[in-house]
Parts: C-alpha cells; sequence; structure tokens
C-alpha cells in the first residue's frame, strides 16, 4: 500500500519528484520506474540491471554480516574483542555496498528480505530469524546512509542484541527513539503502525472522514443538480469540500478510501463522482502534487461527469441494455461536460482535461476518439483508472457489481491496453489485496471489514472483526493486525479466506466505519 500524503510532498512550492507544472495541465507522463517493493523494478539500461543485482549481492552480504555481530553481542559483552572485531567488518561490508549506491534499505516482508525490490535469496540461511528479531522490535526496514559511522552501527547492534521489552511494566520504546537518543542520524528505521497507541486519534479521523464523505456528497449533488437546471455551478463550494479531502488523505487515508467503498445506490451518481475523486486524490498524493495542483486536479475530478447531467433519466437508469442511439448519447458526456466546464467561473483547466478524456484508454480506445494518435494526459488516465474501479464494484441496474478484489484482478487483466502501467501499479499498491472498506470472511468464520493496508504484508490488513464465529453481529467490534501471531505456535492468529458481499450477511458496512 502507498502510505498516505506525507507533509514533504504537500508544498506550495515547485512540486517534487514527478510533479511538474506540466500536471497541473493534465500533461505530466509518470516515469515508469516508479514502482514500490511489491514490483520488480523498472529499469531502462542494462548497465542500471547490472547495478540493482550488484547492490543486492552486496546486501545479502551486509545482512549476514549484520546478524552475525547481533548473535555475537546477545552472547558477549559489546566491549567483547569478538564483538569489536565483528562491528567493525559488518561497518565493512556496509561501506562495500554504499560504494555503489547513496544507501542501503533492507526491508522486511512477512517471509523475505529485500533490497532494490529484489529478494535476498543469498541470505536466506540467516533470513527468518533477521526478519523475527527486528519484526519483534517493531522494525520493517532499516537504512545506512553515506557516512555512517562505528559508534552508530554500535548503537545499532545494541538495540538487536537487548532482549525485547515485554509487560505493562516495561513500556516499549520505539527503536528511532533509541536511536535518535544516541544522536543516530545515518541508520534510520521504519516502524509498523502501533494500532493500540494510535487508536483513539484514528476513531477521531475515521470520524472527520465520514463528515467530510458525507458534505462531499452533498456539494457534488447541489453542483450536478445546478448543472441540470442550466444554473451557475458555486465551484468554490466544490474547492473548499475538495480542500478538507486532501486535509483527510493527508491525515488518514485509508479511512476516506474505505468510505468510497460503502455504495449508496439512491445517490449513485452522486456517491460516484466523489468517490472517484478520494481515488483518484489519492493517486494524485502518491505522485507528490503539491496541494494547489490537488484541489485544482480534485475540483475536476468531482465535476468530471457534469455532462451527464444533459442526459434523460431514463437512459442513465435504464435496466436493460441501451440502444444504439441511446449508446451515442452516453458518450457526449465528456464533451458537454468539457464544454460546460469551459462556461464555469472558477473552473480549473485540469478540469476540462480530465473531464473530456477519462473514458479514453491508454491504448488509445474508448471515447471520444483524440484527433491525434496518442494516450491520454497523465491525470486524465489517473480519473479513468479510478472511474472504472468505482463504476465497476457498485451495483447498477441489471449489473452484479465484482468484489473490490475482482475488479482489482480484472483491471490488472487489462494492464498495458485499458490502463497505464506505472498508475495501475500505483493504484493496486495503494488499494492493497484487500481494498480499505472491503468486507472479509477470516479462517476462524469471522466476518470483518478492511481498515487499512499492511506495506509489507498486503495480504494481511488490520481489519474490524463485526461478526463473530457464531454469527453473532459484534455490539463492540474488535479491531486486529491480521500480521499477529501465536506466541507458542507462530502460527498466524486469523487469516482471510476470502472477500464477501456484505448484503448477503444483511449488513451495512457504514454503521461500523
Amino acid at each position: 500500500m502507498i502510505p498516505p500524503c506525507r507533509s514533504a510532498a504537500r508544498h506550495s512550492g515547485p512540486p517534487g519528484r514527478g510533479a511538474t507544472s506540466a500536471v497541473a495541465k493534465g500533461e505530466m507522463q509518470l516515469p515508469e520506474s516508479q514502482l514500490t517493493y511489491e514490483q520488480p523494478a523498472q529499469t531502462v539500461t542494462s548497465d542500471d540491471k547490472l547495478q540493482t543485482a550488484e547492490i543486492a549481492r552486496r546486501a545479502e552480504d551486509v545482512v549476514k554480516s549484520l546478524h552475525g555481530v547481533s548473535r555475537s553481542a546477545a552472547i558477549y559483552p559489546l566491549g567483547h574483542a569478538l564483538v569489536t572485531k565483528a562491528t567493525e567488518d559488518a561497518l565493512g561490508t556496509i561501506y562495500h555496498a554504499l560504494n555503489v549506491t547513496n544507501s542501503l534499505t533492507l526491508v522486511m516482508t512477512e517471509k523475505d528480505i529485500l533490497c532494490e525490490n529484489l529478494p535476498l535469496h543469498g541470505a536466506a540461511g540467516v533470513a527468518e530469524e533477521f526478519i523475527g528479531d527486528w519484526h519483534a522490535r517493531n522494525v520493517s526496514s532499516i537504512t545506512f546512509a553515506q557516512g555512517v559511522t562505528l559508534e552508530e552501527l554500535r548503537a545499532l547492534i545494541k538495540i538487536a542484541a537487548a532482549p525485547v521489552q515485554e509487560g505493562d511494566d516495561t513500556p516499549f520504546v520505539p527503536v528511532d527513539e533509541q536511536l535518535a537518543e544516541q544522536s543516530v542520524e545515518r541508520i534510520t528505521v521504519t516502524s509498523f503502525i502501533d494500532d493500540t497507541a494510535e487508536r483513539t486519534d484514528d476513531k477521531r479521523q475515521r470520524v472527520r472522514a465520514k463528515a467530510i464523505y458525507a458534505s462531499a456528497v452533498d456539494v457534488a449533488k447541489t453542483a450536478l443538480e445546478s448543472a441540470r437546471l442550466g444554473h451557475d455551478v458555486d465551484v468554490e463550494k466544490v474547492r473548499a469540500v475538495v480542500s478538507d479531502m486532501v486535509d483527510s488523505l493527508v491525515t488518514n487515508e485509508a479511512a476516506l478510501i474505505a468510505l468510497a467503498n460503502i455504495r449508496e445506490h439512491d445517490e449513485y451518481m452522486f456517491a460516484h463522482a466523489v468517490n472517484v475523486s478520494v481515488l483518484a486524490l489519492a493517486l494524485g498524493c502518491a505522485m507528490e502534487l503539491n496541494d494547489a495542483q490537488l484541489v485544482d486536479f480534485g475540483i475536476g475530478v468531482m465535476l468530471h461527469d457534469v455532462g451527464k447531467t444533459q442526459i434523460p433519466d431514463e437512459v442513465l437508469r435504464k435496466p436493460t441494455a441501451l440502444t444504439e442511439s441511446e449508446r451515442t448519447l452516453l458518450r457526449r458526456h465528456p464533451v458537454d461536460g468539457a464544454r460546460m466546464l469551459a462556461r464555469m467561473s472558477g473552473a480549473p483547466k485540469v478540469g476540462l482535461v480530465v473531464t473530456y478524456e477519462h473514458h479514453i484508454r491508454y491504448d488509445g480506445s474508448g471515447y471520444p476518439k483524440l484527433i491525434q494518435r496518442r494516450s491520454p494526459s497523465t491525470l486524465s488516465q489517473v480519473v479513468g483508472t479510478a472511474d472504472y474501479y468505482d463504476i465497476a464494484t457498485t451495483l447498477r441496474p441489471g449489473i452484479r457489481p465484482l468484489l473490490p478484489d475482482e475488479a482489482i484482478a480484472e483491471m490488472l487483466r487489462l494492464r498495458g491496453s485499458s490502463f497505464h502501467p506505472t498508475i495501475l501499479d500505483k493504484f493496486v499498491q495503494m488499494m492493497g489485496v484487500f481494498p480499505p472498506g472491503t468486507f472479509v470472511k477470516l479462517d476462524t468464520n469471522e466476518f470483518a471489514i478492511v481498515l487499512r493496508n499492511n506495506s509489507d504484508a498486503p495480504e494481511r490488513p488490520h481489519v474490524r472483526i463485526v461478526i463473530d464465529a457464531d454469527g453473532t453481529r459484534l455490539t463492540e467490534p474488535m479491531d486486529v493486525d491480521l500480521r499477529e501471531t501465536d506466541k507458542q505456535t507462530g502460527e498466524h492468529v486469523r487469516s482471510i479466506v476470502h472477500s464477501s458481499d456484505p448484503m448477503l450477511k444483511e449488513f451495512d458496512v457504514g454503521t461500523v466505519l
């Protein structure tokens, strides 16, 4: 899962990597190399591939060296000659790796150690213990920067050798805090999310996200109804609610995405505008658009289907197949919508682009046809990706909706034809194997709702159990992390069997989010 918008990416100055002034115009082409750990590295030249492989090979030596010195330090005092020699050797191994890269990051997933997106098979002999040691300390990745000192490495080894703190009387001190206390700057770690520590704040964020979502649906309804009647659309109201949505995504991306997976069938057109906006804005965050770009983009997304307000209701809600003339009428809505936005005071130019192009696919198929043979703009493809997902997972007259994970699988089948590979990869990484809001059955026969994904174990998200093994609805739902294992057996306490339709259990997901 791609993490929520970070403050570093939210600025009013020049946009960061992947976000140029052309982004605001919907013209940016996303580099194919911007992938996360779940994807194989995309490189440009054979030399780059060789360098990546060499970094990974040297990283294997680093892992084995660190594991060895940690084991020695757990047996002998830190000042013992054997530990000192092993630490110095480990530092030399790290320096050897840093000769070919500015920084070296070791990522510990549930089963593998990764570096440069590659599993370190050469360190397989120590991987299980190495991963277990650091996961027990709530660490999912370790990064070494050039210039790391012997004293800094000793500080890390001291932490690795110390017994894991357990019990209520011994509060756990996060590894990053322990490193900071010892002024370690060139070794950084990434921690897992501590759900119990954040639960109160998480609940507050979800309540706020729910209020913003409801407000956004109201604003979309007002705006689209005004357009249908030929009245002026209050673009500033749309801007205000989009700004709130951006802030919510910054605070807790999963909370708003989960709400976008709840289907309000009676308000489909308005909820669809909001759902697509949420998903597209989250992708915009991942592409590092700044605040101003995100808001302008979000306005365009919120109004991307404004052209449908000119289509008779009986066509939009027709329960049977459309006639050829009705299909032609429906396919006019991107053109009509772009013309309507062009007449709206305050509507950003990017809105015209994404409204006109959001049904044009990566391979040029779809509608309307572009005069020149080219793919639609990057931001239009972002909207098209979000739009397809929401339509595929929504109940419409005469059409069975796909479950969220089924929709993801279908989109992956169309990767490279209907969908830009990198944009789709980012979307899938953001949504996870089971997107937030998905209703799932566990192997304990319990039913739960996915709250947020774990990047190190995408198939094991945080979930909220709402129905117990006996089929009884819980009056107080229970939040659990599916990475949790039994301390005696080492087996996972719970696992997802499959996603499910909450309607089959007559369950309203929105009541517990």
